[in-house]
């Protein structure tokens, strides 16, 4: 267990590496992304350390003929 929390601490300390380095973050926010507290976490600090984030919208709609 503990292996998990110190890759996962590791996983988020290389994104927010890249996320205070990138000149610009694009976010493809779907309801899945929306919903998941690691992605919200990730988007709350890139909105924090970055001067340009684009968010993109992703909907999928399913037709029921």
């Amino acid at each position: 267990m503990a292996s998990k929390t110190h890759c996962t601490r590791f996983q988020f300390e290389q994104i927010a590496k890249g996320l205070s380095s990138a000149k610009v973050v694009i976010v493809c926010v779907s309801k899945e992304y929306a919903n998941s507290d690691n992605c919200r976490m990730e988007f709350q600090f890139a909105l924090k350390v970055s001067q340009r984030v684009c968010i993109v919208l992703c909907c999928i709609y399913i037709a029921v003929l």
